[in-house]
This record gives structure tokens, C-alpha cells and sequence, in this order.
């Protein structure tokens, strides 16, 4: 959640000084860290799921 919240502070930043370079890369930074904390919630809930239920954690 820190690159996210640090994501939106440049992309507000950015929006401020008006510089559209700024502008999309802070969007794909955004876009970037959303991902990956969708990546790491998937992994940790696979994860969670083979310890809980072992016979589910292997398809």
C-alpha cells in the first residue's frame, strides 16, 4: 500500500505542475503498484489456502 500512496502523491504532484510527462508516468507507476499488490494478495491467499486446505492447494 506504501507505492500506492506514494503513487497518488506524485500523480497529484504532477497534476499540480501541469507536466504531462509527469502525468503518465505517475499514472503507470499507479497502475504498476495496484498490480503488484494484486499479484502478492493472490500469492499469499494461494499460500494461505495450501495450509488451511492442503488437498485444495494443488490443482
Amino acid at each position: 500500500m506504501f507505492f500506492v500512496g506514494a503513487s497518488v502523491v506524485l500523480f497529484a504532484l504532477a497534476l499540480l505542475l501541469r507536466n504531462t510527462k509527469a502525468i503518465s508516468i505517475s499514472l503507470l507507476s499507479i497502475g504498476l503498484a495496484v498490480g503488484m499488490n494484486f499479484f502478492n494478495i493472490s500469492i499469499s491467499y494461494q499460500k494461505w489456502i495450501e495450509r488451511q486446505q492442503p488437498e485444495l492447494g494443488h490443482r
